[in-house]
């Protein structure tokens, strides 16, 4: 009975991940097809921004600085560590900010609405 929860416990990390990180409850669905699509798209961006935190995102200087401010309780391998690196790291790549040109700079601002919108 041990061996068979211990082989649950990891599937029961990522339904709690896709719950309380990536929402998952969130969308209503109102149609079945739907509702059978939304759990395998939340769970392939759960492998995708993992894959990413592995391969860059953990040796990036924004993991590097989170890093520095987690509190005894945090993890640096928590689904909601790692998207909150991938979400840093796409504003730094994105914006930058000794633009000095007016018209680049009101893209550099609909650029971080538009991050900022898909972070919420």
């Amino acid at each position: 009975m041990i061996e068979t929860f211990a082989r649950r416990w990891s599937v029961e990390v990522v339904f709690r991940s896709s719950k309380q990180v990536l929402d998952i409850e969130g969308p209503q669905q109102w149609c079945q097809e739907s509702i059978e699509k939304m759990a395998p798209w939340v769970w392939l961006m759960q492998s995708v921004v993992t894959v990413w935190y592995l391969r860059a995102g953990y040796a990036s200087p924004e993991a590097i600085a989170m890093r520095e401010t987690m509190g005894a309780w945090d993890s640096e391998w928590s689904l909601r560590h790692m998207v909150q690196v991938l979400r840093r790291a796409t504003l730094d790549e994105t914006i930058n900010p000794t633009s000095a040109e007016p018209t680049e700079l009101l893209k550099l601002i609909e650029t971080l609405k538009n991050c900022v919108n898909l972070a919420a």
